[in-house]
């Protein structure tokens, strides 16, 4: 029965101490608290004692694997596809939306005939507003392109070419 005893004792024991709270072992290292120090240090502390400058009071903490973080991904910038707009003479546009704040409009006329005038101009207007908004623009040249800064929202145009000549009017939201 002696054996049986001597057997027992030390299961008792070691299942205590881990229901206690015992510190954890690894590689020379013992947990305390939320760090590892050496049965060096565990000892200073358990027994009190302050380490000495040669003797520091924490061990180096044990490096935990890492996750490698990718690199951010780059900002993608939206492509929207262009409004384009065409027509003959002076005439007022169907609204159409414009998803961006910035925009480029880009014009071709082409006078009708050879006596025709080359000075095209039109104007922006938001949706459901008869006064000029944005852009009154007048050009003597059979194309181009500006910017305008209206922002997002419903428009339409009106198309005023001093002539009878077809026109196309692209606008690129950015």
């Amino acid at each position: 029965m002696k054996k049986w005893l001597l057997l027992f004792i030390p299961i008792l024991i070691l299942s205590s101490c881990a229901a206690q709270g015992a510190p954890e072992y690894q590689k020379g290292m013992i947990r305390y608290g939320d760090r590892w120090v050496t049965k060096e240090e565990y000892a200073q502390i358990e027994s009190g004692q302050q380490a000495t400058e040669s003797q520091p009071s924490l061990a180096p903490t044990v490096p935990q694997p890492s996750t490698p973080s990718s690199p951010a991904p780059a900002p993608t910038k939206t492509s929207y596809a262009p409004i384009v707009l065409r027509g003959a003479g002076s005439k007022t546009t169907a609204p159409f939306t414009v998803p961006t704040d910035e925009w480029i409009i880009e014009w071709h006329y082409t006078p009708e005939g050879e006596n025709d005038v080359n000075d095209f101009s039109f104007f922006i207007y938001p949706r459901g507003e008869t006064a000029v908004y944005s852009v009154a623009s007048l050009f003597s040249k059979d194309s181009g392109s500006t910017y305008s800064y209206a922002g997002a929202g419903e428009y339409y145009l009106v198309v005023s070419p001093i002539g009878q000549g077809d026109w196309t009017i692209t606008i690129r939201p950015q």
